[in-house]
């Protein structure tokens, strides 16, 4: 009898841990999941260590202060760590210049069309 009880004890405290245990671990997923939603992908497409472009297929990605941000190697990142603010300005700068290039490719396609038209020029016409 004695037997009977304490292996209806042993089960209880099983199942109620296992509960407890999956609990948790629910929590804990929904708890990365909002965490991951959280973050901000700065979309860097050159590496501010190495001043390489990054390949999407290849490269490796480190969270800092909320913010998500793209080497080309897992090494660069031991270097980034060192001195995270240098890295974040040089970042910062290339989205700059990209947007400034842009803007510059913008306005010199613009110029390659009034051109063109004042010449009387058709595209594709040879």
């Amino acid at each position: 009898m004695l037997k009977n009880i304490l292996s209806l004890i042993i089960c209880g405290v099983f199942f109620m841990s296992s509960g407890i245990f999956l609990a948790r671990a629910e929590n804990n997923s929904q708890t990365s999941a909002s965490l991951a939603t959280h973050l901000q992908n700065v979309g860097n497409k050159i590496c501010p260590v190495s001043g390489e472009k990054i390949e999407e297929k290849i490269k490796a990605t480190y969270e800092y202060n909320g913010k998500v941000y793209n080497f080309c190697c897992a090494s660069c990142i031991e270097e980034f760590k060192e001195n995270p603010a240098k890295y974040i300005k040089i970042i910062e700068e290339e989205k700059n210049n990209r947007g400034l290039s842009r803007i510059n490719s913008l306005t010199s396609q613009r110029e390659d069309c009034n051109i063109i038209k004042r010449n009387g020029e058709v595209a594709g016409a040879a």
